[in-house]
C-alpha cells in the first residue's frame, strides 16, 4: 500500500466522498456495502495507517492510504479535497466506529462540503459505540445527548455540573487512564440515585457491562479491569 494523495483524476464521474463505520472491535463487524465501497474507491483516507492497514489485509483490499488527522497540514487536506473536485472517489475511514463522530474526519467533511457543494458525501452505516452502548443500558434513551470525551483537565466540573442537570440520557466516552478518576467525579456531581451502565471494549474478547447507580460509581469497576476503551450511559435526572 501507497500512502500518498491522488493527483490526477482517476475517472470520468464525480467525486465522491464516502463515510465507511468500520468495526469497534470486532472485525467481523463489517458490513457488506462498506466491503464494496472500500474495494472500488480510488483511495481511502485514515486516522492511522497501521490500525486501518489490519482491518483492509483481513478483507484483502489493497488501496492507496492517505492519513489524514487533527494534525495534518492543511495544504494536503485541501489537496485531497481538491481531488474529489476533479473526480476522485474516496472512502473516510476511522481507527474504530463511524467517522466525523469525536474524530478528525469531521475536518474533512466539512470542508468538503464547504468548498466543492457538488461532491456527493454519501454516508455507509455500521459500528456505533454510542448506539451499541444504549441498545445495552436498559435507559429509556428516545432521546439523548452525546457529550464525546469527558475533559481531562480545563471544564471538567463544569462538564459534569450540565450532566447533572441534563433531562435527557447522557453518553460519553473514557479512556483507561482516566475511567477511575471520572467515576470519582460522577460521585461528586451526580444525585446518587441516577442510572448509570458503563461498557467495557465493545464487541471485542472481554466486552463487559456494568450497571448500577451512582452510588455505585467509585467501586462499580474492578480496579483489574480498569482497561480498554470505556463508553458511559447515565439516565437522565
Amino acid at each position: 500500500m501507497k500512502h500518498q494523495l491522488i493527483t490526477q483524476n482517476c475517472n470520468m464521474e464525480k467525486g465522491i466522498l464516502y463515510i465507511v463505520a468500520t468495526p469497534i472491535g470486532n472485525l467481523d463487524d463489517i458490513t457488506l456495502r462498506a466491503i464494496k465501497i472500500l474495494q472500488s474507491v480510488d483511495v481511502i483516507v485514515c486516522e492511522d495507517s497501521r490500525v486501518s492497514a489490519v482491518l483492509l489485509k483481513k478483507l484483502g483490499i489493497e488501496k492507496r492510504l492517505l492519513v489524514i488527522h487533527e494534525h495534518t497540514d492543511s495544504l494536503v487536506l485541501r489537496q485531497f479535497v481538491q481531488s474529489l473536485a476533479d473526480g476522485v472517489q474516496a472512502a473516510l475511514i476511522t481507527d474504530a466506529g463511524t467517522p466525523a463522530i469525536a474524530d478528525p474526519g469531521t475536518a474533512v467533511v466539512s470542508m468538503v462540503a464547504k468548498l466543492h457543494p457538488e461532491v456527493k458525501i454519501v454516508p455507509i452505516p455500521g459500528a456505533s459505540a454510542v448506539v451499541a452502548a444504549l441498545s445495552v443500558s436498559g435507559m429509556y434513551a428516545n432521546q439523548f445527548v452525546f457529550w464525546g470525551f469527558v475533559p481531562h483537565k480545563k471544564g471538567r466540573a463544569a462538564f459534569f455540573q450540565e450532566i447533572e442537570q441534563s433531562e435527557k440520557v447522557s453518553v460519553l466516552f473514557e479512556t483507561p487512564q482516566r475511567i477511575a478518576q471520572t467515576m470519582q467525579s460522577l460521585s461528586e456531581f451526580l444525585q446518587p440515585s441516577r442510572k448509570i451502565c458503563v461498557v467495557r471494549e465493545l464487541s471485542k474478547q472481554f466486552e463487559t457491562v456494568y450497571r448500577g447507580t451512582v452510588a455505585d460509581a467509585v467501586t462499580l469497576l474492578p480496579e483489574k479491569e480498569m482497561k480498554g476503551e470505556f463508553v458511559l450511559v447515565i439516565d437522565c435526572k
